[in-house]
């Protein structure tokens, strides 16, 4: 599935599996993108269809997140 992430002004569309869980894949996307979010401290994101926060430890499943979803980073 295919899901935008939001930190500051900037936004990316990122392919992602159902069983990933979302730090591992913030990792990742920092590694290639600077967040210029504090993972460490990161604990929730925020989906902006559900309009609630989800820990980042959970799986997409898990957090019952789906394609087209915009998460919102900090």
């Amino acid at each position: 599935m295919i899901l935008t992430f939001e930190f500051g002004a900037n936004q990316i569309d990122f392919k992602v599996e159902k069983g990933y869980r979302i730090k591992d894949v913030l990792q990742i996307l920092n590694d290639d993108t600077p967040l210029k979010s504090d993972l460490e401290n990161l604990h929730y994101i925020m989906s902006k269809r559900r309009n609630q926060k989800i820990n980042v430890l959970y799986t997409f499943e898990q957090a019952k997140l789906y394609n087209g979803d915009t998460l919102v980073i900090g």
